[in-house]
């Protein structure tokens, strides 16, 4: 077991610990590669609602019998379906909420 000095406080801590059990404060430094990472994470995710948000549109159009308005509707909604997208990845981006994490 290991044992490390809190960047916060200077109480010993284990070296695994995310934050000090004494004064709160995060141990994990926030590098380059962490940051670049969750900037693609985004930029991934919001492509992904995005694209997902068009289909699904198109697919409920094509279904209710309104095919030859579909693609007005879907030119429509694009920039608000990116917008929307764009916000949800954020949420996700900021709070580093993966899919499939609690």
């Amino acid at each position: 077991m290991n044992m490390v000095f809190c960047r916060g406080c200077g109480k010993e801590i284990h070296e695994e610990a995310p934050m000090c059990p004494h004064c709160g404060a995060p141990q994990h430094l926030v590098t380059k590669k962490s940051t670049m990472a969750l900037v693609f994470f985004g930029i991934f995710w919001t492509f992904v609602f995005w694209f997902l948000s068009l289909m699904i549109t198109g697919f409920v159009m094509g279904l209710s019998g309104y095919a030859d308005s579909a693609q007005s509707t879907g030119e429509m909604m694009a920039l608000p379906y990116l917008i929307i997208a764009a916000a949800l990845s954020g949420y996700f981006t900021k709070n580093r909420k993966l899919p499939g994490t609690k």
